[in-house]
């Protein structure tokens, strides 16, 4: 049985090896300040100081940069993550005649992968072994609760209590990082250790109604995962909790049963109350798999006893967006005592579910009763929707498109920067976490940035505008640049705002028809992200810096010249890859068109370092002169398109009207006997390194809609597979960019899945219809794949 600590430790017992800058001293002198309680301190403004990097995992760790310590496995150059798992030790520090006292440190923490990363210990320095691994030590954790601040300037302060059994002791403390396959970056400076207890205020009360709250959207603390069988754990992963047997990298499933267990929730003086919870159940292998737990006697040491069944009904999901609700009464005989919660999982080695928890709510009163939700509307500014009613619109896969209108109340407020003048908060029609929707960066009062924290208070009632996304399939949102148009805070358009212009998504992203900034925006939110070279156009809405150094401009354009919906151009170079040379070359205002290659850099869609350059600017008083558009290259009309079901093949090695002529077919394909319809599909071999793609012949598309649809599944043996459906321009018999679908995921060898896909075309061109099989995925079988006009 394994009780997963939250700091961590114990996960690096088999490490036998590892890395340090030099070996810590046996003691250190106090950095001693002597007229005030400074015990010690150590700034990290120039290096490290006393304070030791030891890797226990991979390479990097700790560093002395920005005038802090800073850990990090990113790479700004590369745009690569290297894991790396790291501790920052102290030097020995005397509390020889303390009674209290408690340490302060300033931090910056960015891309939050999940509080477990970020932690710091303390270690009684008598058992503290230089030859050891810090990871074999026995720490006791101080504070792993670091909250993801808005930006890399704005340093967040916080204090911890030294246990009293380390008072008239000498000690160590421990920063401790880690970084798995993309990682945050947290920066620590002004650490201290002093005399007295800080006073550490308690948690805020909490919104009427609720006992108790936690979305897993950073963590899992305050609750702590227990196995006691097999191995695996519960994980923060994708915004929830997760617990899965199964591994995608290799494709096996580990047989295991784990427990999260929550914090002691206090029933006193409650009637009645329930669990809200929001989950997602995929591939259910029984009810008894997956189950909500309650106990008032639960046992660290024997964490599966002594638990009832709350609920173990769990309706599985058709896909990886879709989130279910369940509330569940909570027996009477519980009232008046204190509970814990647990979710359970388990999965043999053959196959198991995968479950995701986003939130779960302890409320007062019974399933069903309470606030009822707004009567819904038409999503427009006389009639915005409810809540409820753009939630049911994402069940049913009906996103609404263009500027949508939505009211509701301020429910959740996860920060509010008055650098950047937006906000990132959740709304919901009764004011509680349930059912509650983000609005993501979004500005105040059409569009203005907001001032002060005060501007935006749980409670208020709001409507929101803007454009909504199911981004990366995970979260719900108001993407970034939403628009209040009426809060009962800060007044404005009332019920009936005046709406903006909208502005509509379009052009190809070709020198004669670049993008917009909403068409280039909209591919992003979409996981549309172009590659190789394309076009934008736009307004200069801020110029963050004009180097005349490194001849390199960055700035923001936006469709009209205003800072909300901007997209970033990164280090971009002047006219025709010149040097920038002066700073007037680009000012707010200028309209421009800007040429080169973009890439979501963390989580801020922008262009790739000096790979791209004005293509043309209004500020030199020129026009540009597009390239002629080319011609499409031919190839045979869509009515002549015929062997969607694989039933035809040459030599039995290809299918007939399968085979590029260009790089686009790029996999080992072979008939399969195994069908959806017919007798044969086609076989497309994956690979570990790369990803392979099965094309077609070069097919001449008219302008418009297409809908493309197929089916799916893995090969014999195949545990799991994923498949990428899209298309790849061809002019003068080479391809273009290719412009990829949505992934599907998780494609077992016992069923077929039907994958479907739909693009649109702005002029004739001729393409290459392709399915890509990632790379690290198994083998995959595909058929009866059709396309139409629509």
């Amino acid at each position: 049985m394994k009780k997963y600590l939250s700091f961590l430790c114990m996960a690096f017992l088999a490490v036998v090896f590892y890395s340090c800058e030099d070996v810590p001293a046996p003691y250190e002198i106090n950095n001693q300040g002597g007229r005030d309680n400074t015990i010690y301190k150590e700034t990290f403004a120039s290096s490290l100081g006393k304070w030791k990097n030891i890797v226990i995992a991979g390479e990097g760790g700790w560093k002395n940069d920005y005038s802090t310590a800073c850990a990090t496995g990113y790479d700004k150059t590369t745009k690569k993550t290297t894991p790396v798992t790291a501790y920052l030790v102290s030097p020995t520090i005397s509390l020889e005649g303390v009674d209290t006292a408690h340490i302060t440190y300033d931090y910056v923490l960015r891309y939050n992968k999940g509080n477990e990363n970020q932690q710091i210990f303390i270690i009684d320095d008598s058992e503290y072994d230089i030859t050891k691994s810090p990871a074999d030590l026995v720490w006791t954790l101080l504070n792993n609760n670091h909250e993801e601040t808005i930006d890399y300037n704005t340093f967040v302060s916080i204090a911890a209590n030294i246990p009293a059994k380390f008072m008239g002791k000498k000690v160590r403390f421990a920063f401790f990082y880690n970084c798995p396959d993309n990682g945050s970056t947290w920066e620590v400076k002004n650490f201290k250790v002093l005399k007295g207890e800080a006073d550490i205020p308690g948690p805020g009360p909490k919104p009427e109604g609720i006992i108790f709250d936690k979305v897993f959207e950073t963590s899992l603390s305050p609750f702590i995962n227990y196995t006691t069988s097999g191995a695996g754990e519960w994980i923060n992963d994708y915004s929830t909790a997760k617990a899965t047997g199964y591994d995608n990298a290799s494709k096996k499933t580990t047989a295991g049963t784990y427990y999260l267990v929550s914090p002691e929730i206090d029933l006193a003086e409650i009637d009645s109350a329930y669990v809200d919870y929001n989950y997602i159940l995929r591939y259910n292998k029984g009810d008894e798999n997956q189950q909500l737990l309650i106990t008032t006697s639960f046992d660290e040491n024997n964490p599966a006893a002594n638990w009832e069944v709350l609920n173990n009904k769990h309706t599985e999901g058709t896909d990886w967006a879709t989130f279910a609700n369940t509330q569940i009464a909570i027996p009477e005989n519980y009232m008046g005592q204190k509970i814990r919660l647990a979710l359970y999982y388990n999965t043999n080695a053959t196959s198991g579910s995968t479950w995701e928890v986003k939130s779960l709510t302890v409320c007062k009163g019974t399933p069903g009763v309470g606030p009822q939700p707004v009567p819904g509307g038409g999503g427009t500014a006389d009639n915005p929707f409810s809540v409820a009613q753009l939630q049911s619109l994402f069940d049913a896969g009906t996103i609404p498109t263009g500027t949508v209108y939505t009211r509701g109340i301020v429910s959740k407020i996860d920060d509010l920067s008055t650098s950047y003048g937006n906000a990132t908060y959740y709304i919901s029609d009764d004011g509680t976490t349930a059912n509650q929707f983000e609005v993501y960066r979004g500005y105040s009062l059409d569009g203005a940035k907001f001032t002060s924290a005060d501007q935006l208070q749980v409670g208020d009632s709001v409507v929101v505008y803007g454009t909504v996304v199911n981004y990366n399939n995970k979260t719900r949102e108001y993407t970034t640049g939403s628009k209040l148009a009426y809060s009962s805070r800060l007044g404005g358009g009332g019920d009936k705002p005046v709406p903006p212009t909208p502005v509509n998504p379009k052009g190809s992203g070709t020198a004669s028809d670049p993008y917009n900034i909403a068409m280039l925006l909209k591919l992003f939110a979409d996981n549309q992200i172009p590659t190789g070279e394309i076009y934008f156009k736009g307004i200069v809405s801020k110029v963050k810096e004009v180097s005349i150094d490194f001849g390199n401009a960055t700035y923001y354009v936006s469709d009209d010249g205003k800072s909300s919906n901007d997209f970033y151009v990164y280090r971009s170079k002047y006219l025709n890859g010149g040097k920038f040379t002066s700073a007037n070359q680009i000012v707010v205002g200028d309209t421009v068109i800007v040429c080169g290659k973009v890439t979501l850099y963390m989580s801020t869609p922008e262009t790739e370092q000096n790979n791209s350059y004005l293509y043309w600017t209004s500020n030199n008083g020129t026009t540009p002169t597009p390239p002629t558009p080319p011609t499409p290259s031919g190839g045979i009309k869509l009515s002549e398109f015929t062997n969607s079901g694989f039933e035809n093949w040459t030599d039995d090695k290809t299918p007939a009207q399968w085979k590029s002529t260009t790089t686009a077919s790029n996999a080992t394909i072979s008939k399969s006997t195994d069908a959806h319809g017919g007798n044969y599909s086609v076989l497309v071999e994956g690979n570990t390194s790369a990803n392979k793609r099965l094309g077609s012949t070069e097919i001449l598309l008219e302008a418009g809609e297409y809908t493309i649809s197929f089916y799916a599944k893995g090969a014999s043996g195949s545990s799991a597979a994923s498949v990428r459906p899209g298309y790849v321009p061809v002019t003068d018999g080479k391809v273009g960019s290719y412009v990829y679908g949505n992934y599907t995921n998780d494609i077992t060898d016992s069923e077929w899945i039907k994958v479907t896909h739909t693009f649109s075309l702005t002029s004739a061109t001729t393409v290459n219809l392709v399915i890509m099989n990632p790379k690290n995925c198994g083998n995959l079988l595909i058929d009866d794949y059709t396309i139409t006009k629509n």
